[in-house]
């Protein structure tokens, strides 16, 4: 039964990392059109911090996700565990950014991607601990009802 409800979570978690990359996705594309420029960045605008938040809160989420959905899969380096979902994130992030040299409604932005690279060490690793922690109360249930 148990079993069942873990596959289940699992589905759905992975269910909500690719929504949620696709809403990114789709993000970029309609602000690579700059159909919607003047609308995202009302949006923008409105969330304290502004766009610096909006990309430390959107690359930390997919990390966290990522993260969550990978099951924490991570490699050593040293005493480090660099994890994968991270690792992804940061690479397709830059990428993105530096797509954003091809883009006439776009600017590059090295405080941008700087802002997605703290989102995605804190969020990401945030995923990390959240999963270790789950699995550990799964494997000991305690007291529990």
């Amino acid at each position: 039964m148990a079993n069942s409800r873990v596959e289940g979570l699992d589905r759905r978690l992975l269910l909500l990392t690719a929504a949620y990359g696709l809403f990114l996705i789709g993000l970029i594309v309609v602000a690579n059109s700059g159909r919607a420029i003047p609308q995202l960045l009302s949006v923008v605008r409105s969330v304290p911090g502004g766009d610096k938040t909006v990309h430390f809160v959107l690359g930390g989420t997919m990390a966290l996700l990522l993260n969550l959905s990978l099951r924490a899969a991570h490699w050593r380096l040293g005493p480090l565990a660099i994890q994968k979902g991270s690792v992804l994130v940061v690479l397709l992030g830059t990428l993105e950014e530096f797509s954003q040299l091809a883009v006439r409604h776009r600017s590059f932005d090295l405080e941008d991607l700087a802002w997605d690279y703290a989102g995605i060490a804190v969020f990401g690793q945030l995923g990390a601990w959240i999963y270790i922690a789950s699995s550990r109360l799964a494997a000991d249930p305690g007291d529990g009802p």
